[in-house]
């Protein structure tokens, strides 16, 4: 990962519960929120009608 950034980011524990609910053997919880995040950047970017994604929202 370029220029990676280390983020923590409290969220209630019931949160947590539902992501790693969603995980398979060997996910990993981290990717399945960046992926979250990236899900969220191309929809707003979407919805602001630019046409392509940004680096940073696009998949590594």
């Amino acid at each position: 990962m370029e220029d990676r950034k280390d983020v923590t980011v409290p969220m209630p524990g019931k949160m947590v519960d539902e992501i790693d609910a969603q995980l398979e053997y060997g996910d990993s919880r981290s990717e399945w929120i960046r992926e979250a995040v990236r899900q969220r950047l191309d929809q707003e970017a979407d919805a602001e009608g630019n046409p392509n994604p940004t680096p940073a929202t696009t998949a590594n």
